[in-house]
């Protein structure tokens, strides 16, 4: 029976929802085609992960903007071309043991394109993070056009500029909020203003951190307040499984370390829940994608 790919709409309303961190990167090496096949066959709706250019404009993927710490290569990205990029083993450094053994080395694990990715898992969903501060907006757009993608793919930045360009570019497109568009929600949020029914985020996603130099950025006020906006809300990072279950039944979102098991313990009845599994995501050191939900967040949306 061919696979059938659910309307992110439809994904959104289920109870429980996973993203997959770089794939499953505690079962193989992260942003891999084979983190991304073990994680959507253990239950995984959508796959993260982060894009870079090469020298000669490929869209790859790869956390890091150099391959140091994921190869047996070394460099930035943006210096090389991608066959370049080819040469390198992205197995190499992959263990589960703590360096006794190294699985996946001399398997042929190759740096994958995101048109590579996105033609391999052709109904799985994407949020894709463009890491580079200049990013080319116009390439990576395109691209999803001509693949055809553009209505399972979520766009994530730290930089305002880029989601800036790409909603105007493509109001399809599904986005995050940036830094600065999740501090003017704080404010708003903080001082009262109620959405009116003509008001509308130029994002769907709001994707915040509890706190944040000190600052509580999570509170039911804000969450809330997003939800009135129409907003989904994705924090992160959690790893204690009683936190977890705070979040849900108080509609937040967090991320985790622990399984999915725990999130079975979840009471019924909660609004909309999502669990997302990220944990580095803007820089958040974090463990790795488990058996069904390590290093995930529960999310929640109207």
């Amino acid at each position: 029976m061919a696979e059938t790919r659910k309307p992110m709409e439809e994904t959104r309303r289920s109870r429980v929802r996973v993203f997959a961190h770089r794939g499953a990167s505690r079962e193989a090496p992260e942003n891999t085609l084979v983190a991304f096949q073990i994680a959507l066959r253990q239950g995984a709706d959508v796959i993260e992960t982060d894009v870079h250019w090469t020298k000669d404009g490929e869209l790859v993927i790869c956390h890091d903007g150099r391959i140091d710490a994921v190869s047996d290569g070394t460099g930035a990205i943006a210096d090389q071309t991608y066959e370049e990029l080819l040469r390198y083993d992205f197995g190499y450094r992959f263990t589960r043991d703590g360096g006794k053994t190294y699985p996946y080395r001399g398997c042929g694990i190759r740096i994958p394109t995101l048109r590579e990715a996105l033609r391999a898992f052709p109904c799985a969903y994407f949020n894709v993070d463009l890491k580079p501060k200049r990013a080319q907006v116009g390439l990576f757009l395109r691209m999803l056009e001509e693949e055809d993608a553009l209505e399972r793919v979520t766009l994530a930045s730290f930089h305002h500029a880029t989601l800036v360009e790409a909603r105007a570019r493509c109001p399809r497109l599904r986005t995050s909020a940036s830094p600065v568009e999740v501090a003017r929600l704080m404010v708003m949020a903080r001082t009262g203003w109620e959405p009116g029914r003509r008001a509308r985020m130029p994002f769907q996603a709001v994707q915040v951190p509890v706190r944040q130099y000190g600052v509580q950025v999570v509170t039911p006020r804000f969450v809330a307040f997003a939800h009135r906006c129409g907003l989904e809300i994705d924090v992160w990072t959690v790893d204690d499984p009683d936190v977890m279950r705070d979040l849900i039944t108080t509609r937040r979102r967090r991320h985790c370390h622990k399984f999915a098991a725990d999130l079975a313990k979840a009471p019924a009845g909660t609004e909309t829940i999502n669990v997302t599994s990220w944990g580095c995501l803007y820089g958040e050191e974090g463990g790795a994608w488990s058996r069904f939900v390590g290093n995930g967040s529960i999310s929640t949306s109207r």
